[in-house]
């Protein structure tokens, strides 16, 4: 009897430990080389989010809401693409920096046209991307 006891609390106890190892891992404190290989991989777009000044209720764009789909790939190679409806709109080389306040920007520098640097947000699952101080768009990464 005591034998089953154990082996059901060895159990319980291993399943508990499994499922902390299963939540979203994070970057902490601007961790650079981990950033790169979370970022590596197909994003896609679930939702933007902005409240403007004087705006009474914020505005929510979603794939459904647009009837778009909007994708990021970033390849091991510094390289991106940038595609909406498959239809490839801009690619070229990133790069991840480290902000003086330990937060990770994302510079994009497309091959046609001018670069940006958006503040980012990243997890195992979740890329947000802040487009300006009032708007942030939502990325899930696929497997």
């Amino acid at each position: 009897m005591k034998k089953n006891q154990l082996l059901i609390l060895a159990t319980v106890f291993a399943i508990g430990c499994s499922t902390r190892d299963l939540e979203p891992k994070c970057i902490q404190n601007g961790d650079i080389s981990k950033a790169y290989s979370l970022l590596q991989g197909k994003w896609s777009w679930r939702k933007t989010f902005a409240q403007y000044r004087g705006q009474p209720e914020p505005y929510i764009q979603t794939p459904e809401t647009e009837n778009k789909r909007k994708t990021f790939i970033f390849q091991n190679s510094l390289m991106y693409e940038f595609r909406r409806n498959d239809t490839l709109i801009a690619k070229g080389n990133y790069e991840l920096i480290k902000s003086n306040t330990n937060g990770i920007y994302l510079k994009l520098s497309p091959e046609n046209g001018t670069g940006s640097v958006k503040s980012i947000s990243l997890c195992t699952n979740e890329l947000i991307t802040q487009q300006s101080p009032d708007a942030t768009s939502t990325y899930s990464k696929e497997e």
